[in-house]
């Protein structure tokens, strides 16, 4: 485990400034396709997820599953908050094809989209360690099968050499 301290944005084994760093930057860019392209929310949601996993996965050595899950979480709770505060904008058919949240679809959906969301933290944990696992045992039989590398006789050219009569 790491230390108890928080040292560059680990705090035992939780790695909340990258988790946080990520999420933000994720919601900001939501919000951004919300407003400039009209792009919903809905769709954007599980995109974000899947970056989350992406980007935290990779670059954590501890609690993998738990960080990347905390982010994939973190993500779904704002996000489903900025699609029950961020009004519609007028003229624009960013909220045209999302139900309303008072209605059981508006909930089956976001239900949808947290189980994607873990569901596929998990595949890519358990692919990534597969891969890694494959990596290593793929290296040490690489390096049973090389053979040393051959002797060489080395000649040194400043030994005086004797002159024959």
């Amino acid at each position: 485990m790491a230390e108890e301290t928080s040292v560059k944005g680990i705090w035992n084994g939780w790695y909340w400034r990258l988790v946080g760093a990520t999420v933000g930057a994720l919601l900001a860019l939501q919000v951004i396709a919300y407003y400039t392209v009209a792009y919903p929310i809905t769709t954007s949601q599980v995109l974000a997820e899947m970056m989350v996993i992406y980007v935290v996965a990779p670059r954590v050595r501890e609690r993998r599953f738990g960080n990347t899950v905390a982010g994939v979480i973190l993500v779904f709770l704002l996000g489903l908050l900025l699609q029950l505060v961020l009004p519609v904008p007028p003229g624009s058919r960013a909220g045209a094809g999302a139900p309303d949240p008072r209605t059981a679809a508006f909930w089956e959906l976001e239900l949808v989209a947290l189980v994607t969301g873990v569901v596929l933290t998990y595949l890519f944990l358990r692919l990534s360690a597969w891969s890694d696992r494959k990596r290593a045992e793929l290296e040490a039989k690489r390096r049973a099968e090389q053979s040393p590398p051959p002797q060489r006789h080395r000649h040194h050219s400043k030994k005086k050499k004797r002159k024959r009569r």
